[in-house]
């Protein structure tokens, strides 16, 4: 797992100076079916953000390595309106898709505003949740007249590349996520600083369009079980 991560951290580092980019790209280890003891392996090797996709899997582990006080854990997985109470303790929810799940949010008892993504669907695949790219614009319209700004921190946006061995396509939709995220900055006269895009097979293309943070879990621990 060690040589893995480097390895990750090289590639990260040789995109950037090839595309003189300056911004950090932050990993997070998607650890969907990993164990706790892994999960803590992967903790001393230096990782310390960490994506969870199913919010059952993910609580008991929250709690079983509550002992490491500097970990982020993201929900990087489809959240249902019926698991929103249980959500409050994550650093980052990448997948906001919908303004019902941010009114079930705004709605909680939290000590410190959420971070969070708006999720784009830049595949248009029916399968997966997301706000069409269309949509993006009127979406953040009515986000920030709900003046949630005490309660979230909108942090940027967040997408899954199209589920295709073509290349182009998956660079066409993240090239796409790119221009939303800067369009939406201009519109609004807001600042992001997270673009979460790319995982295990495509985030070198993804960095290359302007991710700052990848999302890698099989490429680290292996295939899921």
């Amino acid at each position: 797992m060690d040589k893995v991560i480097k390895n990750i951290y090289n590639d990260i580092e040789t995109i950037s100076k090839k595309i003189n980019y300056g911004n950090d790209v932050k990993l997070v280890a998607v650890t969907k079916t990993v164990n706790v003891e892994t999960i803590r392996k992967a903790y001393k090797l230096g990782l310390r953000d960490f994506g969870e996709n199913r919010i059952q899997e993910a609580i008991p582990k929250m709690q079983l390595l509550s002992d490491l006080k500097d970990i982020n854990w993201h929900f990087i997985g489809h959240l249902q309106t019926n698991k929103v109470k249980k959500c409050k303790d994550f650093y980052m929810i990448q997948s906001i898709s919908s303004m019902e799940l941010l009114d079930l949010l705004a709605n909680l008892s939290m000590e410190k505003r959420m971070n969070i993504l708006i999720e784009v669907n830049s595949s248009r695949e029916p399968s997966k949740s997301g706000v069409l790219p269309e949509n993006i614009e009127s979406f953040f319209d009515r986000l920030i007249k709900k003046n949630y700004h005490n309660i979230f921190s909108v942090r940027g946006l967040m997408t899954i590349g199209p589920l295709t061995d073509d290349r182009l396509k998956i660079r066409d939709a993240f090239k796409m996520t790119k221009k939303l995220y800067d369009n939406i900055q201009e519109l609004f006269s807001i600042k992001f600083d997270t673009l979460s895009m790319g995982m295990s097979n495509d985030y070198d293309i993804a960095i290359e369009e302007g991710s700052t943070m990848i999302r890698i879990g099989s490429k680290i621990f292996g295939e899921r079980k």
